[in-house]
């Protein structure tokens, strides 16, 4: 559900837009309103737990069920708590249905899901996932096709990007896996703001979705911004609900609405909700997401992320190939550094995926890190023990 209502920094029942499901199915008796994603978020942040299941109670006695499971929440507040942050958050979800499976988040302090539900975050080399998959649709390009750039690579300077004497050459793939922002402005350029502006709308930038302020795109004025648009470093801003739909729909080509709540149960018992998966439709086309996952896993094996997803031997610590990518810049308005993670799994079939992210000073210890471990839980099981690259971390005593 799309509309323009505006953002509550506290929020109340009152405060989001619901639907009635005695309207909506058109029943003879009333029963509770079903709350948007916006509201249910709220809900599962005061929810407790009843019989292994989070469950919130309604004013009319009926009782709210979350599709969360308890040992991966369990995992993601103790990643939270034990690595705090300014603001804070990470999620992990089903990939073919959209059902939430562990969501946490801190901000200034406190325990909190309202960070989900901000949209000021940079987008930062996120948007390099929308330059990549415009450029898939719109050329007959290979993840190991070769392409110019000029540096530097991890400097604003969008005047050198496009204008230098001596050009160096990449691979797409590799391109992507180092977040090579020369080559990706070269590459919007190539596009044109009309044909990135086609995908990203795709992707829910400069919308509102249950009340929930998404990313915003400015218009680029020259090469230059559009340089910069395509390489993530300028005007462009990203909301971490946002990035649970990029993630799904940039891994399967499908647009799944995400959700959190599982059923309604009235207050004498009878369920009279229950969720079931709402495909809304195919965005990009199966040959586009193959290649996409083909090159997205750059970022892990050979990329940005290489560290936090392999020890010193070189084994994959999730026991699957993930695919993803990272982003980092600065935010004066948020101030601190902001940091982004978003992954999927198992890479040749995407299951599951995980979006995770940060603002406040610079740590060893980025979202990266915490997606790989709550993915480490998710197809090992694995809390105990330390991934070798990190024992360095081992002065807490939460076995993460």
């Amino acid at each position: 559900m799309r509309g323009t209502t505006k953002e509550n920094p506290l929020p109340n029942f009152t405060a989001f837009p619901s639907v009635n499901l005695s309207i909506a199915l058109k029943l003879p008796y009333n029963i509770p309103m079903l709350p948007n994603l916006n509201l249910a978020l709220w809900m599962f942040q005061n929810a407790q737990m009843e019989n292994g299941e989070y469950v919130y109670r309604m004013s009319d006695g009926s009782k709210v069920y979350f599709t969360v499971d308890p040992n991966l929440q369990q995992i993601a507040n103790t990643l939270i708590s034990t690595y705090p942050k300014e603001i804070e958050g990470i999620v992990l979800f089903d990939l073919r249905s959209g059902r939430i499976l562990a969501i946490a988040g801190l901000y200034r302090g406190e325990k909190s899901l309202y960070p989900f539900k901000i949209n000021k975050y940079p987008a930062a080399s996120i948007f390099k996932i929308i330059t990549l998959i415009s450029f898939l649709e719109n050329n007959d390009a290979r993840p190991e096709d070769t392409f110019r750039f000029c540096p530097p690579i991890y400097r604003k300077r969008p005047q050198k990007w496009l204008n230098c004497e001596k050009e160096y050459f990449s691979t797409l793939y590799n391109a992507f896996g180092t977040s090579n922002n020369p080559l990706f402005g070269r590459l919007a350029v190539m596009l044109g703001f009309p044909s990135i502006m086609n995908v990203a709308r795709r992707f829910y930038f400069n919308d509102t979705v249950d009340g929930i302020p998404f990313g915003i795109i400015n218009p680029s004025k020259d090469d230059y911004d559009l340089a910069l648009l395509g390489s993530g470093f300028d005007h462009s801003t990203l909301n971490p609900v946002q990035a649970i739909r990029l993630t799904i729909i940039s891994s399967t080509g499908l647009d799944v609405e995400p959700y959190i709540i599982s059923r309604v149960v009235s207050k004498n018992g009878t369920v009279i909700y229950r969720a079931t998966p709402r495909i809304l439709g195919r965005v990009l086309r199966e040959d586009v997401v193959e290649k996409f996952r083909e090159i997205a896993v750059s970022t892990v094996l050979d990329g940005t992320a290489k560290k936090y997803f392999k020890d010193g031997d070189g084994r994959v610590l999730t026991g699957v190939k993930v695919g993803g990518k990272t982003g980092t810049l600065s935010s004066r308005e948020l101030g601190g550094l902001v940091e982004w993670f978003v992954g999927f799994a198992p890479a040749e079939n995407p299951e599951v995926g995980v979006v995770a992210f940060s603002v406040g000073n610079p740590s060893p210890v980025k979202p990266q890190y915490l997606a790989m471990r709550i993915l480490q839980a998710y197809f090992m099981g694995k809390l105990e023990g330390i991934p070798i690259a990190y024992r360095r971390f081992r002065n807490n005593s939460s076995g993460l």
